[in-house]
C-alpha cells in the first residue's frame, strides 16, 4: 500500500470481506461468545469503533494536528476495543452493522482528504490503513472457520 488509491483499494476488499463473513448469521448466534470474550457482535462493534476513532485521527492530521487528541494513548489497544464493545453491547446486530458501514464510510472519505505523501511506507495514515486491513482481514477468516465449525 504505498499510495491513496491502493490503501482504499486494500480497505475496501478487507472490509467486504468481513462483512460476508458476518452476512446472514442468525441473531442468537451473532451474540454468542466464541472469541475469547466476544462475540460476531462484538468484533462487529470493536471495528466501528476503530473506524470511528481514526476517522478522527485523519481529520487532525488533515488539518496539520497531531494524530492523538492531548492525553490520549492508541497504545492501550485491549482498553480501547473493550470501550468500544461495552458502547455497543446493548445494540442489535443489525444496527452495529449499519455503525460498521457508516463508520467505514466517513473513514474513507477522512482517508481521501489526505495528500498523497500520508501514505508513502513508514507514514501515519499507511500504518493505520496497513492495521485495519490486516485486523478486518483476519477477524473474517476467524469468523469463517467458527461458522465452519459449528455449521452456520
Amino acid at each position: 500500500m504505498s499510495n491513496k488509491s491502493d490503501a482504499i483499494a486494500a480497505l475496501e476488499g478487507a472490509h467486504e470481506k468481513l462483512l460476508q463473513a458476518g452476512d446472514d448469521i442468525p441473531d442468537d448466534k451473532m451474540t454468542a461468545i466464541w472469541y475469547g470474550e466476544w462475540s460476531v457482535h462484538d468484533i462487529l462493534a470493536h471495528v466501528a469503533g476503530w473506524y470511528g476513532e481514526l476517522t478522527g485521527v485523519f481529520q487532525r492530521i488533515a488539518r496539520g494536528e497531531p494524530p492523538a487528541p492531548e492525553g490520549v494513548d492508541y497504545n492501550d489497544l485491549d482498553g480501547w476495543n473493550a470501550r468500544f464493545v461495552k458502547a455497543r453491547q446493548a445494540e442489535s446486530a443489525r444496527d452495529v452493522i449499519a455503525e460498521l458501514e457508516s463508520g467505514k464510510r466517513a473513514f474513507v472519505a477522512a482517508l481521501s482528504a489526505l495528500p498523497e505523501d500520508r501514505f508513502a511506507d513508514g507514514r501515519t495514515a499507511q500504518r493505520i490503513v496497513h492495521d485495519l486491513v490486516n485486523g478486518e482481514g483476519g477477524h473474517a477468516a476467524d469468523i469463517r472457520a467458527w461458522r465452519q465449525q459449528q455449521g452456520i
